[in-house]
């Protein structure tokens, strides 16, 4: 079952994220493999582009930048709004 789906209001849909520089350390980003139960650690490389569906099953997280260098990227969401209300 999604995250929150079935109440209303805003969701996002899809993630959209562009790197704009990759010269730094850290900021691997993690997704959660639900299905086989392993975690899958990817490092951005300038100018690489991620789209992925916002929620569950696609857990995901992003690990701490540990260089002095700053991590540059552009994220963008789709949304679409839920009116159905439960009662």
């Amino acid at each position: 079952h999604n995250h929150r789906e079935d109440e209303p209001g805003p969701k996002q849909l899809f993630t959209f994220t562009i790197y704009l520089n990759d010269d730094y350390d850290g900021g691997e980003i993690d997704f959660v493999d639900e299905y086989n139960k392993h975690l899958i650690v990817y490092k951005p490389k300038k100018g690489d582009v991620t789209v992925f569906p916002a929620g569950r099953p696609f857990w995901h997280g992003a690990r701490a930048v540990t260089s002095e260098s700053s991590k540059y990227f552009i994220r963008n969401f789709f949304n679409y709004t839920n009116n159905f209300r439960h009662y």
